[in-house]
């Protein structure tokens, strides 16, 4: 998934030109400003987050962090079950086959019916199934939920080595925005479960003055379309709070200069 992000002299013409000539602030400056402002922004849009703050606070919390590792387990959930090692080699030895296992058993409790698509040992073939069932938006299919008794089988084990690893990559999205935004102002600063993974993504940051300045981002990176359908919107409301935060730097200007306005 790429996502394309431009700041470019439109956002400076007319009003906001005005207001840059009486603050004495650059266009180069601005765009380069609300181009890391922007991107910043769809860092904090794009999961894992706690809570949808795409204008204010951090680009990505602990607690951001720990809600991805709380979907991680919710997600794996919808597909596997967790049986003892014992009873997955019971199961296979019992059926001749990992795979679509299906009939009735008995334990001491009585009767019971199974209907899984998978029983195995083997991590590799878990990993398997769990990304065949994933969607487009990289989350299993809600329709995965089934009783225990129908998910794919796998031991603790093997579901504790999983969640460890889809852990790991957790912040891929949002350091495809966040290296732009360190790129455009080396002042910010990261999280290590984010910048952790700037070698991995493919993200350019473009800057050129032709008639105007403008910069370009092109971020490319799994989990990225989350933030497509919000990118016009979110450029819109920048523009709104740039023009007015300039405002405000032009009132204090003139405060500080022993006028009044």
């Amino acid at each position: 998934m790429t996502v394309k992000l431009k700041v470019d002299d439109h956002l400076a013409r007319e009003k906001m030109k005005k207001l840059l000539r009486l603050t004495g602030k650059s266009e180069k400056t601005f765009i380069r400003e609300q181009a890391s402002l922007m991107a910043e922004t769809c860092a904090r849009a794009t999961p894992p987050f706690i809570n949808y703050r795409p204008y204010t606070g951090s680009m990505g919390s602990k607690n951001d962090w720990r809600q991805g590792v709380s979907a991680v387990v919710g997600d794996l959930n919808k597909v596997f079950s967790i049986r003892g090692e014992g009873y997955i080699r019971f199961l296979i030895n019992r059926f001749g086959s990992e795979t679509n296992l299906k009939g009735r058993l008995r334990n001491p409790k009585g009767e019971y019916d199974i209907d899984t698509p998978l029983a195995t040992l083997d991590l590799e073939k878990a990993k398997r199934f769990y990304e065949s069932k994933r969607l487009a938006n990289g989350r299993p299919s809600k329709g995965s939920m089934a009783d225990s008794w129908s998910k794919a089988f796998i031991s603790k084990k093997m579901f504790d080595d999983m969640v460890k690893a889809k852990s790991k990559a957790l912040g891929i999205a949002k350091a495809s925005f966040a290296k732009a935004v360190i790129h455009l102002n080396p002042k910010k600063k990261a999280p290590k479960w984010i910048n952790m993974h700037f070698a991995r993504v493919n993200t350019v940051v473009n800057e050129k003055k032709t008639r105007g300045y403008s910069v370009t981002i092109t971020a490319s990176a799994k989990g990225l379309q989350y933030v497509t359908n919000k990118v016009a919107g979110f450029a819109q409301r920048r523009t709104q709070m740039a023009e007015k935060k300039l405002r405000a730097d032009y009132r204090r200007q003139i405060r500080q200069s022993g006028f009044k306005r």
